[in-house]
């Protein structure tokens, strides 16, 4: 009995496979292809394979380790940040007796539409140390003078990044953790009702377990957007001061197209992306199932 196999499905996703191979797989394989070869601009032609030699030069870069403290540093501190008060926002307006509750939401939705080099730019008018919004605030509220350097110190500049990644982007897990819990079935709720369970009890025995994969996978969205921040630096910091701020693919940038090193920046491209594909697989396997037993 033979098998007879239809292509007609070919014509309909060719358009799709070639637009993928475009500009996903083609330019992911010339970068290894930089990351191996010693390539200039200057010498566009033959240039010599050095193998894993530019991953070498890397690893014995303090700069480079610097730029990876930087990068853990606003991604573990971002997450935390970005993750603990967007639960806590959707949490807050899940609930129905909230006064205004559709137009906080789309209020709370406004800065995830702002350009990020905006937002750097509207940040660094805010840290201002000379007349700046931020340190008024915090003279008021402290009464005595605030004069505190954001951008020109090493510490407060990496508080401000923080600070402006954080705004602009935790309203949207914010929207999107309160679409997973305001759909999730309400029978569990109302037996936690009658057996009198305390708000904590429903919070860590109910909802939690639910959004679990949710969370989860929206951490992981973020995680990759961090690793990758490079508008609201290159706007609010420019990586300073010296290189407090400079994340590894801030340092990439610096190297690839400053100092026209390519190999070098495609090495450490490719870095990130094998730490972040590794990590990445390791929370889905593990994360939802572990994230949330408290």
């Amino acid at each position: 009995m033979t098998t007879r196999h239809s292509y007609g499905w070919i014509p309909y996703l060719a358009p799709s496979l070639i637009l993928i191979l475009a500009i996903a797989i083609w330019p992911l394989g010339y970068a290894a292809w930089l990351a191996t070869h010693d390539f200039s601009p200057l010498l566009p032609f033959d240039p010599p394979f050095v193998g894993l030699g530019m991953f070498d030069l890397a690893f014995s870069e303090p700069r480079f380790w610097n730029g990876l403290r930087v990068t853990v540093i606003l991604l573990v501190g971002g997450l935390l940040l970005q993750g603990s008060l967007a639960l806590g926002l959707a949490l807050l307006l899940a609930r129905q007796d909230i006064v205004g509750r559709r137009l906080m939401m789309m209020i709370a939705f406004l800065p995830a539409f702002i350009n990020p080099i905006a937002t750097g730019y509207i940040f660094r008018l805010l840290f201002s140390p000379q007349g700046g919004p931020i340190n008024a605030f915090l003279s008021i509220i402290t009464r005595q003078d605030v004069s505190i350097d954001w951008i020109g110190e090493p510490t407060p500049a990496i508080i401000a990044v923080l600070i402006a990644d954080t705004w602009q982007w935790t309203p949207f897990l914010t929207v999107i953790f309160l679409a997973g819990i305001i759909n999730l079935r309400r029978e569990p709720y109302e037996a936690a009702r009658l057996d009198r369970a305390s708000a904590w009890q429903v919070l860590r025995a109910i909802t939690m377990p639910a959004i679990a994969a949710l969370v989860v996978v929206m951490l992981v969205i973020r995680g990759i957007e961090i690793v990758k921040i490079f508008d609201t630096i290159f706007a609010l910091t420019a990586g300073g001061p010296g290189t407090s701020t400079e994340t590894l693919s801030f340092y990439a940038y610096q190297v690839g197209f400053k100092s026209f090193e390519l190999s070098y920046a495609a090495a450490i491209s490719w870095f990130l992306l094998v730490v972040v594909v590794i990590a990445s697989l390791i929370l889905f396997k593990t994360g939802a199932r572990n994230l949330f037993r408290i």
